[in-house]
């Protein structure tokens, strides 16, 4: 067993359903949204990923859940952080539910056809997500500021930090105060 098969088994061991339905039942009771359905999930094994930030992602044309596996060794000094995991996972859920909402609604959803969605449509999808994700894991953390939006959106090219700031904090920071009232 190579050291990238044992941390495979070691993630998958720890994301069993019972920790899926941990999540589950926080954002039920944190949001007040019962959960949509069936729930697929899949595990990717890759042996790295750009970002610090993704562990899981949304697929919503397949309707599933993808789960990042990364091997992480002692010798690279590297564990794996599960605070950044379950958020990713609870942010992915939120998509979901989003998803699953629309759908039920009938509502068209651009993002289905797997483009690269308008500045304010991206920022209100990660913005819901990621209210879903911190409201269900406690952390109501908002420390965006309006001004953060005129800067960023002036930017042509934004780095994966600045997107990140500006779609998952901004999008918070803009959505938080209409789905609290």
């Amino acid at each position: 067993v190579t050291a990238g098969q044992r941390e495979k088994n070691l993630l998958k061991g720890y994301l069993t359903l019972n920790r899926i339905n941990t999540y589950i039942r926080s954002i039920e009771s944190s949001v007040g949204i019962e959960f949509p359905g069936n729930l697929n999930i899949r595990f990717q094994f890759m042996k790295s990923i750009n970002s610090e930030r993704t562990f899981a992602i949304y697929y919503p044309l397949e309707d599933f859940i993808g789960i990042v596996l990364i091997p992480f060794t002692s010798a690279e000094g590297t564990e794996l952080n599960t605070k950044v995991l379950d958020n990713s996972i609870m942010h992915e859920l939120g998509h979901l539910y989003i998803t699953k909402r629309l759908d039920k609604l009938g509502k068209p959803q651009s993002y289905k056809r797997l483009i690269r969605l308008p500045v304010g449509e991206n920022l209100i999808h990660e913005g819901i997500a990621e209210y879903i994700a911190r409201k269900s894991s406690g952390i109501d953390k908002d420390s965006f500021k309006d001004s953060q939006y005129r800067t960023l959106l002036m930017k042509k090219q934004l780095t994966e930090k600045e997107e990140i700031k500006l779609f998952y904090e901004g999008g918070y920071h803009l959505v938080k105060p209409i789905i609290a009232e």
